[in-house]
């Protein structure tokens, strides 16, 4: 049921809830938790605020029904709406740790790259001073002196 069509009907009729109550023998909050949407009028007093506002039974329930229906698909379409944004909140924040996981590896590998590539100029450089520190003619040399006579 839908308590805004209630109230609608109940103030284009010019009416108070304290005044509904009273033609209906039940209390003012009731007629609050109706048009709230708390509870749900009885077949009686749906007949009841039928007469009191001068519409058809029939059409009372079909509108309240339709209401519902519409009301349940506002709902849902908001509700879907909302996982949605969720959703893509939690896809993009895991594409952006993705990335940044990338980026750090890419960092990481052309660091360990750079290392390697210096490790390899070592070596070469440790091969040359033990070949020259081998050979007689340049037994006193270190990596300093080599440097210097290979200039």
């Amino acid at each position: 049921m839908s308590g805004h069509h209630l109230k609608k009907l109940r103030m284009a009729n010019g009416l108070s809830q304290t005044y509904v109550a009273k033609e209906l023998h039940i209390d003012r909050a009731k007629v609050s938790r109706w048009e709230n949407d708390i509870i749900l009028p009885s077949d009686e007093e749906l007949k009841a605020l039928s007469k009191l506002y001068s519409v058809d039974i029939k059409t009372l329930k079909s509108r309240l029904n339709k209401m519902d229906i519409e009301t349940s698909l506002e709902d849902s379409e908001s509700l879907i709406a909302e996982k949605l944004d969720e959703l893509h909140l939690s896809v993009s924040n895991k594409l952006n740790a993705a990335i940044a996981n990338q980026k750090e590896s890419i960092r990481q590998q052309g660091e360990q790259t750079s290392n390697f590539e210096n490790l390899l100029v070592y070596q070469d450089l440790f091969d040359i001073v033990r070949v020259f520190s081998s050979s007689e003619e340049y037994s006193d040399c270190n990596i300093d002196t080599i440097d210097e006579r290979l200039k």
